[in-house]
Order: C-alpha cells, then structure tokens, then sequence
C-alpha cells in the first residue's frame, strides 16, 4: 500500500512582516538587496522612463490605485501626517526643498497647461474653500504667513532658502532685463495678457489707486479715485446710465506699436466716452492714449473731466445730464 504524500505548508503562511520577527527580517533583507540591485543597475525597473500614456500595464495600475484611493481601500501613507510629527515625511520635505532649490526637481506643472476640465475642478474646489471660510490667502482672507517671518516661522525660513538659492543660480530673475521685443517667451506673454485685457477678462493696474478694491454699493462697482467716485455718484443721482470701464480699444501709437486705453466711463444712450482726470502732470500717460482714441475712434462722442469742470460739477446742483454736458463744456 502506498504512503500518502502529506501536503506540505509553508512556515510563514499567515503570517506577516508585523506579526513575526522572522518574516520581518527576511523581508527587510530582501527589500535591502533588491535596493541594491536597482542602484547597480542589474535590475531595471520594468515602467522606468515610461508613462501611462504609452504603457498599458502602468495605465492599468494607475487606474487600479486611483479607484481604490477613492474607494478607501488604500490610504496615502503620509495622510494627515507632518514633518513636526513624522520624522519620515520631514526627512522627505528637507529633500524636496533641496531639490527644488537646486534645479534638481521641478514644479509637475512648469511649463504645462492646465485642461479646461483641470481648470474648471480647480474653481470649484477653491470656491468650496472660500465659502467654507478656509484661509487660502484669496481676497477677504488673510494670508498663512502674514506676520510671520523667517526667524518666528521654519516654513517660512525654509522658503527663504528656497529664494536665496534661486537668485544666486539664476533660476529666478532670469528673464530680469528681457522684453517682448528680445524674448519670444516675453512676447507670448505680453500677447496673451492683452488678448485677456481686451476681452474684460483682466483690468491692468488695479492696485494702484487708494479707492481701488473698495466696493460702492450704491453705484455697485469698484472706482480707482475719489473724483471717479463723486463724478459716477452726480450721474447715478440724475438717472444717467453709464458703464464703468467696459469698453476696450487696440490703439496705434505714432512709432507703429500698439497700446491699450480703457476709457473710465461710457454713455451708451449718447455712445459718449468720458475721461475722467486730476492733475494732468499725474496721468500723463492716460492723457496720451485719451488724444490718440479722439484721432482714431471718431465715431464715438469724447468728454475730458479735468480740474476745471470738475470742481464746477460737485459745487454745482445739476439735475439733467443736459446741464451735466452744459457745464463740463464751459471753459
């Protein structure tokens, strides 16, 4: 009669790195010589170099952990931890900065443009955050490091360093002294910037004036100065509708260069453009532009508001736009 073969099992099945001191040794050993090997270069890793876009089997672990990281079924192993309560993930910050710092690591999203999908996930998560009250450094909140400095904060000191070394490499300032006409990444800029200008996407210069970033509900717009503020209150209080700077225009300088004027006011029922303007030595600039719409845009109906009018404007008690015009006219 035969012996029947008894099946065998192996010695660690069950058991774990976590529950048993010899399968913690045999996997810290193999993980030690297999480290060694992918430095030497006698084992390579089979996804080096590749991406997901051109490597099914990466694309599928990528959407495997993907769906699992959103299921709960795998957890970021650093999730809610900090370098101050986990030397690991400190050890990991110090290098990254370092890196960065060096040129060594770049930013995932240099020199990438972000989808309109990605872009519109974005506003929806900062706008989640803002209604939220959380303190993300927008407008009405108050910025993470505001009051702190680099001798009262190590975030902010290990951002210094950041800076400092970027200077001194040249990773930062390097298009110091370089302009639209020298640099070809300056020129895409400045296209792009006054593509968005002209389309009321972005208004340039608004932090410069003292009622800029001040809201008037009343007139339910923002204004850049306190003359802009009394001349839009005498039109609302003689039932004038006006729009506050929503017209553009591309203007064509004497040297052949294009420049942008964004008049203060315009009167749709009068298709007029008003200009409203101090002390003329301040705005020197604006001034120039102001000429040079009259000379290019002659369809539309110009007002220049300097000192003169204005001060007869405020003194004065008018109560038709009629008498508005009447008394800007008078020199």
């Amino acid at each position: 009669m035969s012996k029947v073969k008894k099946k065998r099992v192996a010695w660690n099945k069950g058991l774990t790195a976590d529950t048993d001191a010899r399968v913690k040794a045999n996997t810290d050993a193999c993980h030690e010589t297999t480290k060694q090997k992918y430095a030497s270069g006698e084992l390579i890793h089979h996804a080096k170099g590749k991406t997901k876009n051109e490597y099914e089997p990466l694309a599928n672990m990528s959407k495997t952990k993907k769906s699992k990281f959103k299921s709960g079924e795998l957890v970021m192993w650093c999730k809610g931890e900090t370098k101050e309560s986990n030397d690991s993930v400190a050890k990991r910050t110090e290098t990254q900065l370092e890196q960065y710092a060096s040129g060594e690591r770049e930013g995932y999203w240099k020199d990438k443009k972000l989808s309109a999908t990605h872009s519109e996930k974005i506003s929806i998560s900062v706008q989640k955050a803002y209604d939220e009250g959380k303190d993300i450094g927008a407008k009405g909140h108050t910025a993470w490091n505001k009051g702190l400095t680099k001798e009262t904060d190590e975030r902010v000191a290990d951002f210094s360093k950041i800076i400092k070394t970027g200077y001194n490499t040249g990773r930062i300032g390097a298009r110091k002294g370089k302009t639209k006409e020298t640099d070809a990444s300056s020129k895409r800029q400045s296209d792009t910037m006054k593509q968005k200008i002209l389309s009321g996407e972005f208004t340039p210069n608004t932090q410069n004036w003292k009622y800029k970033n001040e809201f008037v509900p009343e007139l339910g717009h923002y204004v850049r100065s306190k003359w802009e503020l009394n001349i839009c209150k005498l039109l609302k209080s003689i039932g004038c509708i006006y729009e506050y700077e929503t017209k553009r225009f591309e203007l064509k300088l004497i040297d052949g260069e294009t420049t942008i004027y964004i008049p203060d006011l315009y009167i749709p029922e009068e298709n007029l453009i008003i200009e409203i303007k101090g002390y003329h030595g301040k705005d020197k600039e604006n001034l120039k532009k102001f000429d040079v719409f009259r000379k290019q845009c002659w369809s539309y109906n110009t007002l220049l508001i300097d000192n003169k009018p204005y001060q007869k404007l405020i003194k004065s008690k008018v109560k038709t736009f009629d008498e508005f015009l009447d008394l800007c006219k008078e020199q």
